[in-house]
């Protein structure tokens, strides 16, 4: 991918997520959640060859709570690939967490949960 488009692609990201801030609020059911700032947005993405870009906020710590289901998810597809994915463990609230890939509206990769 050229670095012109990943810049292209991260700003734009990094515009439309500016955007929905003033829709939401920050999470208080975990307290590390509940002290993060809610103006806080950062993108940073490393590609396998070593170059890393940034966007926002890329100098302050975050909580990672919820992002690990985006981590496993992209494992489970790296073992198993998009049509063996299993049923496996248990989500927070005691109930199967069953990984299927699928597609969402605009045809992007979901996990469901």
């Amino acid at each position: 991918m050229k670095e012109e488009c990943l810049r292209e692609v991260m700003d734009r990201a990094m515009e439309i997520g500016r955007e929905k801030i003033p829709l939401g609020s920050v999470a208080s059911y975990i307290p590390e959640l509940s002290k993060a700032r809610q103006d806080a947005l950062g993108l940073c993405i490393a590609l396998p060859d070593g170059r890393v870009f940034k966007s926002g906020d890329t100098n302050i710590r975050f909580t990672i709570q919820s992002i690990s289901k985006v981590i496993s998810f992209c494992k489970a597809l790296e073992l198993w690939g998009p049509g063996g994915l299993p049923a496996c463990g248990h989500g927070a609230l005691g109930r199967g967490l069953q990984l299927h890939c699928g597609a969402g509206p605009a045809g992007e990769p979901t996990l469901m949960l």
